[in-house]
């Protein structure tokens, strides 16, 4: 600790923070004075000095608090609490009576609670066809109580001290010895979670820590100390509930729990020892059941636009660089760990995905990438990508238990950049740039063509293969004709006039690739947000009625292929849409393009550019500017890549008022394991330089 700082927050509660030796807040606490009292009272405001009081139980929770919120949340809060709109309500096949101690069926129980907990180390999952069975006889599950962890045990406490009976729980509900069941069910868990009519959160530890101050053992309330008058003050540490947060709870590490908090629709979190509410229109703590936080950035939903139907890439990129980088036991299980919530995001993505890509625009979303370098506002350290590796286990029941090299779910890490600067998808499409002859309203996205047909397929050598798809075909990204085909019940056409669609008289209107300018677009749930063409969109009160989907881990197409040196190049300051590593250059010594590899450690094996002696050794090389190399490669150090999509980048001339477009190819390096091709890194080659290579034409087969 290198400082402290003090103020009072919106709600007049004094408050302090702990800084580092850079001054950068690390924690903050809230201080209360603590009421000496066995009641449960309200905290109450001394209107005289603005004290709070908080009346908190030291050794026990005070569950009527729980009640209360429950209460409230179902009798006055909106419908964002009351279900999730993309989802079924599902029942789970077994739930827990926490009166009788016994499994049920859960046909037809719609009212159950969920536990959301990290397992550990020590937990370990004993159960067999016998076991279940006696489980489901009243008293079964004090038979077997050492089956039941000490979390498990304090949340069936939980439920009943809420005035709830029935619980579900992963540990218990799972029927074994029927690998169908047991499938469909796993594969539910996304909707269990989004079902349950309140979901219990233990982040004070793992399965055998228990729930203090819930069952037998008392909780030992932190932070608090001896005051003037025999009072004692409240040290008041809110836990963080976001996995980038650096003090964040182990739960936010590991991956199946992303899933069950985000489609929660109602969380009772235990953490710090003492409980939260967490819904979509409250957050509240135990110490203060009735002040309601000032925090109010949990009421801003992470996926606004993809909420209300719009294919939100930028929102979809922060969905998956939250989660990318949680662990797993089984590095396998990435995938069935996301697809509830790719499910319940799924309806503003008209295509749907294919293992965490949207399929609408699949050759851009190929080209996902990732950040390096140390981010500028909060310091955290960005490495990249890693290969996720497969456990080798056997019989797993999980569907699609697979890490396919061209999906960013066969690599751990974050932040994963999806269609950066994608110009279908930016928010507002008329922006204004400035030019010595006035202003200029204008678009700067660059914007992605599709050069084949992509299919999935089961297996390398499947006959069976199924098309990959998109929403737009290549004519049809931008249409050429005057109106373009949309969606009537949710997008509005417009004739364009100037002064009421973001550009006053005086100013020119540069036109994106293929667009007329006669017509904007919009959109029913974005009401004047005007854009010179729509995109596909579904209703977000449709309902995804399975996810029991098996995806194909193999996608093939028809392309070409060449081969480039690669050599470390100068990063940052390439006209590229990521972070570039290598250079890409010909056997003229032409640099041909750039290539991104999944972290800093891969430029090891690759040597450094030699730039000619007259060559200022600062000046970064840009383009097709025709640096040549000391010496080229050898044949067997050069890199194979594979074309996948062509990229047009906008170049405004401000004098002409003009756009003209950089043409690129995106490719994939890839290498070959009994013919099948495994991604290594993404880039980009100039489409002229790439034909002077003489590319080969190549059927691809990714894995």
């Amino acid at each position: 600790m290198d400082g402290l700082v003090l103020r009072r927050n919106a709600n007049g509660i004094p408050w302090v923070g702990v800084l580092d030796y850079k001054g950068r807040q690390r924690r903050s606490y809230q201080l209360l004075l603590l009421l000496q009292s066995s009641n449960h009272l309200t905290p109450t405001i001394d209107v005289q000095t603005s004290t709070i009081w908080s009346a908190i139980d030291p050794g026990w929770v005070d569950f009527s608090v729980a009640k209360r919120w429950l209460k409230k949340c179902i009798t006055q809060h909106t419908s964002g609490c009351q279900s999730s709109s993309n989802i079924r309500h599902v029942s789970p096949a077994w739930l827990i009576d926490t009166t009788s101690h016994c499994l049920v069926s859960g046909e037809g129980i719609t009212d159950f609670v969920a536990l959301s907990y990290r397992w550990g180390p020590s937990t370990h999952r004993f159960m067999n066809s016998v076991i279940f069975k006696e489980l489901t006889i009243s008293g079964g599950l004090t038979k077997h109580s050492g089956l039941i962890t000490p979390t498990v045990n304090d949340a069936m406490q939980a439920v009943r001290a809420i005035g709830e009976q029935y619980l579900w729980v992963d540990a218990l509900c799972l029927a074994p010895d029927d690998d169908r069941k047991l499938s469909e069910q796993l594969q539910l868990m996304g909707s269990i979670y989004s079902s349950a009519k309140l979901t219990i959160v233990a982040l004070d530890g793992d399965a055998m820590a228990g729930l203090p101050g819930t069952g037998v053992l008392p909780r030992n309330l932190q932070n608090t100390f001896d005051w003037k008058d025999s009072t004692k003050i409240l040290a008041r540490h809110l836990p963080s509930l976001s996995t980038l947060e650096v003090d964040a709870s182990e739960y936010f590490q590991r991956g199946w729990t992303f899933q069950e908090y985000n489609l929660s629709r109602r969380r009772l979190i235990f953490a710090n020892q003492q409980i939260h509410w967490r819904c979509s229109c409250a957050l509240w703590h135990e110490d203060c059941p009735d002040l309601e936080d000032n925090d109010r950035s949990f009421l801003v939903t992470k996926t606004p636009n993809i909420e209300a139907g719009w294919p939100d890439l930028r929102e979809l990129g922060n969905l998956i660089t939250e989660y990318n980088n949680r662990e797993f036991s089984f590095e396998e299980d990435a995938f069935p760990g996301i697809t509830g919530l790719l499910a319940h995001i799924g309806n503003a993505f008209k295509a749907g995905f294919l293992f965490g890509l949207p399929k609408q625009n699949f050759d851009a979303a190929l080209m996902w990438g990732c950040s390096l370098g140390r981010d500028s506002l909060n310091g955290a350290q960005f490495d990249g990508v890693r290969r996720r590796i497969s456990s080798g286990r056997t019989g797993s029941v999980l569907p699609n238990a697979v890490l396919p090299s061209w999906s960013w779910i066969g690599w751990k890490g974050y932040p994963i950049d999806i269609f950066r600067g994608e110009t279908q998808y930016l928010i507002n499409e008329l922006f204004i740039g400035e030019s010595e002859t006035g202003y200029i309203g204008s678009f700067k996205g660059d914007i992605t063509v599709p050069i084949t047909q992509w299919f999935s397929q089961k297996s390398p050598d499947a006959s069976d293969k199924d098309i990959v798809t998109p929403c737009l075909e290549s004519d049809t990204i931008i249409s050429s004709t005057t109106v373009t085909d949309f969606d009537s019940d949710v997008w509005r056409c417009i004739r364009y006039v100037p002064s009421e669609h973001g550009a006053d008289s005086g100013r020119t209107i540069l036109l994106p690739w293929r667009v007329s300018g006669e017509f904007v677009y919009e959109h029913i749930h974005f009401p004047g947000v005007f854009r010179w063409f729509p995109l596909p969109y579904c209703s977000p009160k449709a309902t995804i009625e399975s996810q029991n989907t098996l995806e194909h881990p193999y996608i093939s197409c028809k392309t070409e292929r060449v081969w480039l040196a690669a050599v470390t190049s100068y990063r940052f300051l390439l006209p590229i849409p990521f972070d570039a590593h290598l250079g890409l250059y010909d056997k003229l010594g032409r640099i041909c393009g750039w290539l991104q590899l999944p972290n800093d450690d891969e430029v090891s094996g690759f040597e450094r550019a030699e730039l000619p002696g007259d060559i200022d050794s600062q000046i970064v090389p840009s383009a097709t500017k025709g640096i040549i190399l000391n010496q080229f490669p050898a044949d067997e150090d050069l890199i194979e890549l594979v074309a996948i999509c062509l990229r047009k980048s906008p170049e405004i001339d401000y004098k002409t008022k003009t756009v003209n477009y950089d043409d690129s190819y995106g490719v994939l390096w890839v290498k070959w394991v009994d013919g099948v091709a495994y991604r290594y890194g993404c880039g980009y080659v100039t489409k002229d330089m790439w034909h002077e290579q003489n590319p080969q034409t190549v059927d691809l087969v990714l894995g």
